[in-house]
């Protein structure tokens, strides 16, 4: 079927899915003026990691809101565009990945410090050789999550491009790519959850914050299982799991209500990192310390 003869307006919950893109574009500017007003003041107190949460957690919600801008646009056009639909899911995917890339600096600090005695909390000491080799086999693995999230990003965005509504048969190839995209995510948001478990057992200093973290990855997985059942259920008019065309309430319990929940929960981690760091002095590394270590914060023994 021709898309120009596809009338979004003739479908079943065509109000419901247009007042979704509009709770969606609101909410998450909200977020963002929340995360702006609290972090950009406090950017000079920041090291490297959690700049990278910073511009992780501002990009998700761009993409957000760019992607309930376009679902919106999709709705309010006389025709139905392929284009904006792909654009649309591309927004999509990009916020996901992005959103599990957050988890990964606050990870990478509690886990840097879990091997470290109590005496390293000394911030006038430096590192030593092993310290800094520890670091560096530990900063691997988060290089390597991040090289993940962004191939499911790719193949995510190559499979969008690839929708076709014009033939009765759906495009196999990019309902595969769709698969492995969404079980890429799941992996991550696996690993990442083992690496909190694992911080509970080797850092007590941390404990708060993974558990203020652990309690966002129940919602995370609910937010990649609806990506993992979409994808196997394929770009099919059929599909309940469908954006747009699909049942709403699958995308907004399962999508929009699970990251519209996740991200103050970042935002409320974040400032409780903030809050914790201003109780203590930057550290003194010299230069090759810093970066090879990444910048690492480390918080003292006596603020917890």
């Amino acid at each position: 079927m021709d898309s120009s003869q596809i009338n979004l307006s003739e479908l079943p919950q065509y109000s419901q899915w247009k007042i979704t893109g509009y709770v969606q574009v609101v909410w998450f500017i909200l977020i963002l003026i929340g995360a702006l007003a609290t972090y950009i003041p406090n950017f000079t107190v920041v090291r490297t990691n959690f700049r990278v949460f910073l511009v992780s957690f501002t990009l998700y919600n761009i993409f957000k809101i760019a992607g309930g801008i376009t679902s919106i646009i999709l709705f309010h056009n006389k025709t139905f565009s392929t284009n904006v639909y792909i654009a649309t899911y591309v927004f999509d995917s990009i916020s996901l990945g992005s959103l599990i890339k957050c988890l990964t600096p606050f990870i990478q600090i509690m886990i840097n410090d879990g091997f470290q005695t109590p005496q390293y909390f000394d911030r006038n000491s430096p590192l030593t050789s092993k310290d800094k080799e520890k670091l560096a086999k530990k900063n691997r693995i988060f290089k390597l999550l991040t090289v993940v999230i962004v191939v499911a990003i790719i193949l995510s965005i190559i499979a969008a491009t690839q929708i076709d509504f014009s033939t009765a048969t759906p495009n196999s190839t990019s309902n595969t790519l769709f698969k492995v995209s969404s079980i890429l995510f799941l992996a991550c948001v696996i690993l990442c959850t083992v690496s909190l478990i694992h911080i509970l057992t080797i850092n007590a200093y941390y404990i708060k914050f993974a558990i203020l973290i652990l309690i966002c990855v129940p919602l995370l997985i609910v937010r990649v299982i609806y990506s993992i059942i979409s994808s196997f259920h394929g770009i099919d008019y059929t599909s309940p799991y469908l954006l747009v065309f699909g049942d709403y309430r699958y995308y907004a319990f399962m999508v929009l209500l699970c990251e519209g929940l996740v991200a103050p929960l970042y935002l409320v981690t974040m400032n409780y990192f903030i809050y914790k760091l201003k109780q203590v002095n930057p550290p003194t590394y010299d230069a090759s310390d810093v970066e090879r270590a990444d910048s690492e914060v480390h918080f003292t023994k006596d603020n917890y």
